[in-house]
């Protein structure tokens, strides 16, 4: 039994400690309409320069006690463009004519599918009953987002003062590497905020600080094309070979920061999260190790990939919406017509999906398999110490609203996995995830956990998608990994990320409970820097046990150990269909 009296109680009515004066910044969750840029404000000034030989950066200081520097959009890869678009990343040339200080944000370009606007209202209350079903692929396709380039491999460095000046005379701080998510499609590095909260975080609960970094990679059909005919003269899982560049790139120039190249963590959500995952097992464990040894996933996101069939229609898509033929020349075709076109299939997207993301690319590639399977197999990365988590309600935001009777919902399964046998569609529907009663409020739902159809199809979503991806995860790294559970009402899929990226006196910050974030932010900036989220004043953290399956609950009324609510049984037949219907390759 789990004494919910325990420290976590006195934790949570403690007295705040003071964390000092910061500039605000606007946090929106990945999923919402709209985006910010994290530009210098008034009380910031020039400060230090960073000579990297191929490139000079100033600093841009904030106006506080120990500064923060700042040192903005660093070019680690070459412009993507020309011979380079569709190629895996390669080195910057020289360019020391001028010095930089990175103040204009540099973002990839972007796209939303519309059914995210259905989502938003759904989950808000709006009722879908009786509502004709919306024909996403002929949705109204909006105006491209503003500010947006395709030479947007670039990332940001931040850190203290103190780390800074102190470059010199030691081996340097843990390293923070910050991969946005977004479904392969939106986000970029500085839209969750600046990194601010976790470097104060780490000064507070650790005798260091760490050197916070957020990177960009390629998306939508600049990062995640694939197919036979693509692939016949492109390179398939772009933003995945960009995130490995970055990591090769912190690895090799920051110590120029005052960053350890040894100890550098990946904290990740959402789609970044299944990224990470896909680093964990690309090569299926080969090639030597990987550029980071820490990692945190949070909600390790990925769809069921597509087969070669399915890649090659949506590569056909491609070339239809830029009104090309070919290859070649969608290559010379203009920024503006492929990001229109990639703003068409993007917007255009099936419900719950985005169009673009990493897929399967052979025996010999990044991506030889699904992550769940290869973790299983042993064929992955074990050097690596993970942290893994997700929310109370992952899946209920790619819910459709019109999924009303049992046979649209095992339509669903089979558009998840159209290879799968029969027999394996009907476990999940009926077994796993056995119809509510029809009136939707008896007692029996409550042991389901859903009551209507669409809450259904959010309990099977949220586990194939998510939740299971974290199970499969701890399950290969059974010794010294952590695993939390955010369970901050209503949970939504993503509703952490403000607590990720909390900054105490933000009016962006204003609506969140700080003793969770700061819990958070406290758990995570340990487990960086030492591997282990303990430290005096939070509540104790237990390693992940397999036999009793304990994750840490983070909650308003409760912060300590729970019983992870994720079911082996139901996780093991999932990654049944996986193998029988989710990774074929012809």
């Amino acid at each position: 039994m789990i004494d919910r009296r325990s420290p976590g109680s006195d934790y949570l009515n403690r007295d705040l400690p003071k964390v000092g004066s910061q500039r605000p910044y606007k946090a929106l969750l990945w999923g919402a309409v709209g985006f910010c840029t994290a530009l210098p404000e008034s009380g910031y000034r020039a400060g230090p320069e960073i000579d990297l030989g191929y490139e000079i950066h100033r600093a841009i200081v904030s106006n506080e006690t120990p500064a923060i520097y700042s040192f903005l959009n660093i070019r680690y890869a070459a412009p993507p463009l020309d011979t380079l678009r569709f190629a895996p990343p390669a080195a910057p040339t020289t360019n020391r004519s001028a010095v930089l200080d990175g103040a204009d944000d540099i973002i990839c370009p972007q796209t939303s599918p519309a059914w995210l606007d259905t989502a938003v209202e759904f989950i808000q209350g709006v009722s879908f009953v009786n509502v004709t079903p919306i024909d996403y692929s002929k949705a109204a396709v909006p105006a491209l987002t503003p500010g947006t380039t395709e030479d947007c491999l670039f990332l940001d460095v931040r850190v203290s003062e103190t780390v800074f000046n102190a470059r010199k005379t030691g081996k340097g701080a843990p390293v923070v590497v910050w991969i946005h998510g977004g479904g392969y499609i939106q986000g970029y590095k500085s839209q969750e905020g600046s990194g601010r909260g976790l470097i104060l975080a780490s000064e507070q609960y650790n005798e260091t600080g760490i050197v916070y970094v957020a990177i960009n990679y390629r998306l939508g059909l600049f990062g995640w094309s694939s197919g036979p005919t693509f692939g016949a003269q492109g390179q398939a899982n772009l933003g995945l070979l960009d995130q490995h560049f970055a990591l090769d790139w912190i690895q090799k120039y920051i110590h120029f920061f005052g960053g350890d190249p040894t100890r550098i963590t990946v904290l990740a959500e959402s789609a970044g999260s299944g990224s990470v995952l896909a680093h964990l097992t690309s090569y299926a464990g080969g090639r030597g190790p990987l550029p980071f040894s820490k990692a945190i996933l949070q909600s390790p996101w990925m769809l069921p990939f597509p087969d070669r069939r399915q890649q090659e229609n949506l590569f056909q898509s491609v070339l239809r919406a830029a009104n090309v033929t070919s290859f070649d020349a969608l290559q010379r075709a203009s920024s503006q017509v492929l990001m229109e076109a990639n703003n068409v299939i993007g917007t255009r997207a099936p419900y719950g999906t985005f169009a673009f993301g990493p897929v399967i690319d052979g025996s010999t590639g990044y991506l030889p398999g699904p992550p769940g399977i290869l973790l299983q197999e042993g064929r992955f990365h074990s050097s690596v110490q993970p942290m893994v988590s997700y929310n109370l309600n992952e899946g209920i935001l790619f819910a459709s609203p019109f999924v009303t009777n049992s046979s649209a919902f095992e339509a669903f399964i089979v558009d998840l996995f159209p290879e799968s046998l029969s027999a394996t569609v009907d476990r999940i529907a009926t077994t796993l995830y056995p119809p509510p009663t029809p009136n939707g409020t008896a007692n029996a739902n409550s042991a389901l956990g859903y009551a209507t159809q669409p809450e259904r199809v959010a309990a099977a979503f949220g586990d194939l998608v998510i939740r299971c991806n974290a199970m499969y995860l701890l399950n290969a790294y059974p010794q010294n990994s952590y695993a939390y559970r955010f369970g901050v009402p209503p949970g939504w899929h993503s509703n952490d990320e403000p607590y990720t990226f909390y900054e105490a006196d933000s009016s962006s910050s204003s609506k969140l409970d700080p003793k969770v974030a700061q819990a958070l932010q406290g758990y995570l900036t340990r487990f960086a820097v030492h591997g282990d989220p303990n430290a005096v004043g939070l509540p104790p953290f237990r390693p992940y046990d397999r036999t009793t399956a304990t994750v840490q609950e983070l909650d308003r009324t409760y912060i300590g150990p729970l019983k992870s609510d994720i079911s082996a049984l139901v996780c093991k037949r999932w990654l049944e269909a996986w193998k029988t219907g989710g990774h074929r390759l012809d």
